[in-house]
């Protein structure tokens, strides 16, 4: 098996090349980085904006706000009667 470059360094160095190549690199990896990142805080924030609207929903239809589970205390109630 032979290989392209003679030395470690010159794979680095990529011919004179390096430097672009390795930076183009360097902002694929941030992008892709930063794309996991926001794509990560804009689910949390559609979850937490879903559980906002069912808090409001609930306390609207005249309900009790539910509990940090998301079950009020009428259907636990409800659930327990039921087994």
């Amino acid at each position: 098996m032979t290989f392209a470059f003679d030395s470690l360094e010159a794979f680095f160095a990529m011919g004179k090349h390096g430097f672009y190549v390795w930076l183009s690199y360097g902002v694929g990896f941030a992008v892709i980085l930063i794309n996991i990142l926001l794509a990560k805080r804009q689910r949390a924030q559609a979850f937490e904006q879903v559980r906002r609207l069912a808090r409001l929903d609930a306390v609207s239809a005249g309900g009790s706000e539910p509990s940090a589970q998301g079950v009020d205390s009428a259907s636990a109630a409800r659930d327990a009667s039921q087994s």
